[in-house]
């Protein structure tokens, strides 16, 4: 428990973790259709945006985020 305690609130982020962070983050908003490689491109830019932060960070943003932000559809 404590290495889990230390890898989410200490330990920057995975890329996959980040990458499923946002994936999840984005389902609750309507996403056009977009080619492949874009979308790649984007979550590229996500996870070089929130390399260096924790999981606990980054799943605290998000929380806020959902909470605080106008959602469009």
């Amino acid at each position: 428990m404590a290495n889990d305690l230390s890898r989410n609130v200490l330990q920057p982020a995975s890329p996959e973790w980040i990458a499923g962070r946002i994936e999840t983050l984005l389902s609750h908003y309507f996403r056009p259709e977009t080619n492949e490689m874009i979308e790649e491109a984007a979550m590229m830019d996500w996870i070089k945006a929130l390399s260096g932060h924790s999981q606990d960070q980054i799943g605290k943003a998000c929380d806020q985020y959902l909470r605080h932000e106008p959602r469009r559809r």
